[in-house]
C-alpha cells in the first residue's frame, strides 16, 4: 500500500486473541495431548484447573537440552474465543493458581511454590498441605487472582536466591492488600543451600543436617522487607500508569488549535493542566506534579489533530476531513465531535400531535414547520439560513415541541431553554455543541440602537457558515457553524426587525393564556407528554424521517417565507421617531400638514424630528422612511 501524512507510520494491528475457558470436547490442545500420550516429557506439561475443576489453559516446561537456545523455558496453550482454536498466548489477567481446584471443599492449610514441578514435588512431601504456584515466573504474580485463599493459612516457600525472595514478598503483600488473609508465614533464604535451590532439587551433601522437612519449620511470620516493598509498589504503580496510558491515549485526542484534549468518554474539552491535576494520583513528575499530559503527547499512539468540527454525516472521534464534507473547510485530520444519537423508526400513530400543533399554530404554519424538522431529521447537520420565531403567550406548548426535537434528535444535540445572551456572548460554546439551539423567552427590553445590535448578532449565528469560539484563556477558533437557530417568545416585538429582514419565518399563535389553562386542566399536555414518554418519539422520528417529503431543499437555504405575522412584527419594531411620523403622515399632521407643498428632504426632515422629538432621530432610518413614502426626484 501506499503511504500519506494520514497513514504513516501505520498503526500496529491490535491482538484480537482473548482467552476463555474451552470447551469440555476440547480441553487440551493436540500437540500436548500427543506428549502426555507418547513422550517422556508428560510431567512437564501442566493443566491449569480454576477453583470450578474447570480447564482453563496449559502450560509445556521445556528444560535447557529441549530447548535451541540451551535455557529452560515455558511456553503457555490458551484457547480464544474469537477462532476457537488453541493459541500460544497467555491469560494477560485473573489467571488460576496451579492446583487450584484442590482448595474447594478442603480446608487443608496451603503451601505456595514457585513452579509448576516444584509443586508436584512438594505434593508429596507434605500431604498435610495442599500445594500451589503461579505460572509465568517471579515477574508475572500480578496476573494471578489469589481469591481463593480466602482465609487460609499460607506458608510462602520462595526459591533460594533474591529475585524468589521478592516474588513470594509481592504473594504475600498481594493477599494482606486485598484482605485474602493475614495468617501468612515465609520460609525465607538460607545460606546452607545454593543459589536458586527449591524443593524440586535435591538436598546437597555441603547442607549436612538439612531436609526439607526441617526447612518448613523454620517458616516465619511474614513481615516484608521494608525495601522490597518499596520496590514492589514502585512496580506496580508504574505497570499501572503503562496500563492506564494506553487506554488514555484511545480516551483522549489532543488539539493543537486549542492546546487541550478532547475526551471521547464526557465528550468534554479538558485543559492540560486540568489533566494533569485530575491524575497526578498516578502520573507525577518525582516532585509530585502531574504530568499525564506531557505523557500523552510524548506518546506515538495519542492520536493529534488540527481542530474540532462537527460534522453529523461522518463518524464522530477523528477523521480526516477533505473539500468534500464542506468546500470552505481545511482539509486535514480534525476530531468530531457530533454526538450520534440512535433513536428506532417505529411507525406508530402520530395523529394526538400533529393535530395539536395544526390547531395551535394553524395548518399553514404547521405545515412550514413540519417541513423544518423533516430537514433536521433527514438531513442531520445542515445548516439552514433562516430561523422559525415562535410568539405566544406563555404556556402554549412551545416546551414540548423543544422536548420532542430533544428526543427526535438527541439531548445531547440539542439545547431547549437557552437565553439570548448564552449565545451572542464572546466566550460562548453553545453553537459549537449543539445541532439546534432553541432561544427561550427571547424579549430584548435595550433601547432601539441595542435591539437592532442583538438581532444582527443573532443573524450572524443564523446565517454565517463560520462563527468565532473565543473561550477564556483559550486561542480563538474559527468554527463551522452547523447550528440551527430557533426562537420562542412572549412578546411580538422580541427582536428588531426592518422592511429588509428575511431571516426570520414568524409565527404568532392566535390563542391565549386562558386558552393554555383551560387545555391543561382537560389534561392536553399531560396526554401529549406521556405520549412521547411511551414510543411517541419514535413514532415522530419514523414520521419525519419516513413519511413527510421535503418539497424543495432549497427552500431551507434563501429567504424564509414571509408571513403577515412577520410584517406586524416590522411594524411593532419601528423606531419611535419612525412610529410617530407615520401617525403624522397618516393623519395629515405637523410636517405633513394641508399646508404642506409636499416637498420635504432628508436634512429638512431630520431638523424637525430633532427640534418636535423627544430622543435622537436615527438619520438612516429617517432616510429609509422617506424612500417609502417620497416619489424619487428624477
Amino acid at each position: 500500500m501506499s503511504y500519506s501524512y494520514d497513514n504513516y507510520p501505520p498503526e500496529k494491528k491490535k491482538d484480537l486473541f482473548q482467552a476463555i475457558i474451552p470447551p469440555s470436547i476440547d480441553s487440551i490442545p493436540q500437540s500436548l495431548q500427543e506428549i502426555r500420550e507418547h513422550s517422556d516429557s508428560a510431567n512437564y506439561v501442566f493443566e491449569y484447573k480454576n477453583y470450578k475443576n474447570q480447564t482453563c489453559f496449559w502450560v509445556r516446561r521445556k528444560d535447557p537440552d529441549e530447548s535451541k537456545d540451551g535455557k529452560k523455558s515455558f511456553h503457555t496453550h490458551s484457547y480464544c474465543s474469537k477462532t476457537k482454536t488453541w493459541k500460544p498466548k497467555s491469560w494477560t489477567k485473573d489467571r488460576p493458581l496451579f492446583r487450584e481446584h484442590r482448595l474447594a471443599n478442603n480446608e487443608k492449610p496451603v503451601i505456595v511454590f514457585e513452579g509448576e514441578r516444584t509443586t508436584q514435588e512438594a505434593e508429596e512431601l507434605f500431604p498435610g498441605h495442599i500445594c500451589v504456584s503461579w505460572s509465568g515466573g517471579s515477574n508475572a504474580v500480578f496476573k494471578t487472582n489469589f481469591k481463593y485463599l480466602i482465609n487460609r493459612e499460607v506458608t510462602l516457600w520462595c526459591d533460594n536466591d533474591e529475585a524468589g525472595l521478592k516474588a513470594m514478598t509481592e504473594v504475600g503483600i498481594t493477599l494482606l492488600d486485598n484482605k485474602i488473609t493475614e495468617n501468612i508465614k515465609i520460609i525465607g533464604l538460607n545460606k546452607d543451600l545454593p543459589q536458586s535451590w527449591d524443593v524440586e532439587d535435591g538436598i546437597p551433601k555441603t547442607a549436612q543436617g538439612v531436609t526439607k522437612e526441617g526447612l518448613f519449620e523454620t517458616r516465619a511470620e511474614f513481615i516484608p522487607d521494608a525495601k522490597v516493598e518499596k520496590i514492589i509498589r514502585d512496580e506496580w504503580h508504574g505497570r499501572e500508569a503503562k496500563e492506564k496510558l494506553e487506554n488514555l491515549s484511545e480516551e483522549y485526542t489532543y488539539i493543537r488549535q486549542t492546546d487541550e484534549f478532547f475526551e471521547m468518554r464526557s465528550h468534554d474539552f479538558v485543559r492540560l493542566k486540568s489533566l494533569d491535576h485530575d491524575w497526578a494520583h498516578i502520573f507525577k513528575t518525582k516532585t509530585g506534579e502531574g504530568d499525564l499530559s506531557r505523557r500523552l503527547l510524548s506518546d506515538k499512539r495519542t492520536k493529534k489533530v488540527l481542530n474540532y468540527i462537527k460534522l453529523a454525516g461522518r463518524e464522530t472521534g477523528v477523521i480526516n476531513v477533505s473539500k468534500k464534507d464542506h468546500p470552505l473547510i481545511q482539509p486535514g485530520r480534525y476530531i468530531n465531535i457530533y454526538n450520534h444519537h440512535h433513536i428506532e423508526a417505529i411507525e406508530g400513530d402520530v395523529s394526538l400531535f400533529v393535530n395539536f400543533y395544526k390547531m395551535l399554530l394553524g395548518e399553514a404554519h404547521w405545515k412550514v414547520m413540519e417541513q423544518v424538522i423533516a430537514f433536521m431529521v433527514q438531513c442531520p447537520g445542515k445548516k439552514m439560513r433562516w430561523a422559525p420565531i415562535i410568539v405566544s403567550d406563555e404556556g402554549g406548548g412551545k416546551g414540548l415541541l423543544g422536548e420532542a426535537m430533544g428526543r427526535i434528535l438527541g439531548q445531547l444535540n440539542v439545547a431547549t431553554n437557552v437565553g439570548y445572551k448564552d449565545v451572542i456572548t464572546t466566550h460562548s460554546t453553545i453553537i459549537r455543541d449543539k445541532i439546534l439551539v432553541i432561544l427561550n423567552e427571547v424579549v430584548v427590553h435595550q433601547v432601539h440602537a441595542e435591539k437592532k445590535e442583538v438581532t444582527n448578532a443573532l443573524k450572524s449565528l443564523i446565517t454565517d457558515d463560520f462563527i468565532i469560539i473565543n473561550e477564556k484563556h483559550k486561542a480563538i477558533v474559527n468554527h463551522l457553524n452547523t447550528t440551527n437557530i430557533w426562537v420562542y417568545s412572549n412578546k411580538k416585538d422580541c427582536l428588531h426587525l426592518d422592511p429588509g429582514s428575511r431571516r426570520y419565518y414568524v409565527i404568532h399563535v392566535k390563542w391565549k393564556t386562558e386558552d393554555f389553562e383551560k387545555w391543561d386542566k382537560e389534561g392536553k399536555f399531560d396526554e401529549l407528554f406521556k405520549w412521547l414518554e411511551n414510543k411517541g418519539a419514535n413514532y415522530l422520528y419514523d414520521y419525519f424521517k419516513n413519511k413527510v417529503k421535503i418539497e424543495d431543499k432549497k427552500l431551507f437555504q434563501g429567504r424564509a417565507p414571509r408571513t403577515p405575522d412577520l410584517e406586524q412584527m416590522i411594524l411593532d419594531n419601528r423606531h419611535p421617531t419612525i412610529k410617530k411620523l407615520d401617525d403624522r403622515y397618516i393623519d395629515e399632521q405637523e410636517p405633513f400638514s394641508i399646508e404642506w407643498v409636499g416637498f420635504i428632504s432628508k436634512n429638512q426632515l431630520i431638523t424637525w424630528t430633532e427640534a418636535n422629538f423627544k430622543g435622537h432621530a436615527p438619520d438612516n432610518e429617517i432616510e429609509q422612511w422617506l424612500k417609502s413614502k417620497a416619489i424619487p426626484w428624477k
